[in-house]
This record gives C-alpha cells, sequence and structure tokens, in this order.
C-alpha cells in the first residue's frame, strides 16, 4: 500500500501540509540505480552536474558540425545524439571494467555497448554524417604485394 500525503514513511502525520510539499524534489536528477540509460536519454539534467557539461559541449561541437540553421527538431536529434555519446562512453567503460566474454559468452556491458553504439550510428545517419566508403585492395594484390 502506499504512503498518504501528508504522512511521514514512519506514519506519523505532518502537521502543515506546505511542509510536505515543500519536501518533494522539484528537479529530476540523473540516477545511475536501475536503468540509467533511460534515466540519462529522457530526465532533465541538473545543470551543475559534470554530465551536463559535458553534453553541452558535445551538442556545441554537433552544431559547428552541422553549420545550417538548426530547427526545433534538429536540436533534438542533437541533444540525442550527445546523451548516446556519453551512455556510449559510459558502457565502453563497463566492457574496460568488465572484459568482452565471460565463460564463452558475451558479457552484458558488450551487450549495451553494442547496441548503444548501433543506436548512436542511426542518430548521426539521421544528422547525415554518414561513414565514408574507403577503397580496400582485393586479397590477391596485397597477397603478390601490389600498391595501388
Amino acid at each position: 500500500m502506499g504512503r498518504k500525503f501528508g504522512r511521514r514513511p514512519d506514519g506519523s502525520r505532518i502537521k502543515n501540509r506546505a511542509a510536505a510539499r515543500n519536501a518533494r524534489p522539484k528537479v529530476k536528477y540523473l540516477i545511475t540505480g536501475g536503468s540509467p540509460q533511460r534515466s540519462l536519454l529522457t530526465d532533465p539534467l541538473d545543470r551543475r552536474s559534470q554530465v551536463y557539461k559535458i553534453i553541452t559541449e558535445r551538442i556545441k561541437e554537433l552544431r559547428e558540425h552541422i553549420g545550417t540553421d538548426i530547427t526545433y527538431p534538429l536540436s533534438r536529434v542533437l541533444e540525442q545524439a550527445a546523451r548516446l555519446s556519453i551512455l556510449v562512453d559510459t558502457a565502453w567503460a563497463a566492457v574496460n571494467r568488465d572484459g568482452v566474454l565471460h565463460r564463452g559468452e558475451a558479457t552484458s556491458a558488450a551487450e549495451a555497448f553494442r547496441k548503444l553504439a548501433a543506436e548512436e550510428r542511426q542518430v548521426l545517419a539521421v544528422l547525415g554524417l554518414e561513414r565514408r566508403e574507403r577503397q580496400v585492395p582485393r586479397l590477391k594484390d596485397v597477397l603478390q604485394g601490389e600498391d595501388e
């Protein structure tokens, strides 16, 4: 059963109802317990945090790279790309900590990194940042020692 309004966790009554309302947090903070990926993608960030500063820096870099007039939908895609880049970096750190394989199977950190990297590539493709193709030499030419 849920907690009643105007009551403390121990069940005692709060005399001033305004105090109960004022005690509730008004800003959503980045919570790392449970599912940090969803929190970082959707919740507003505390502007004092290091994560917020990194995200604003990456948004600025993406804006400079695109260089056109930024519409509201495009700015939302830029923000999503910046948040995903933070998540990809975090997942890569987890891969470095936990390793890629455990008992012959990919670790959850490696799977999370793979999925987040794919999502980031999709968002960057929407922005028009495509993968550049390069000329790959044929195996026959490499074995013969020919360079073109």
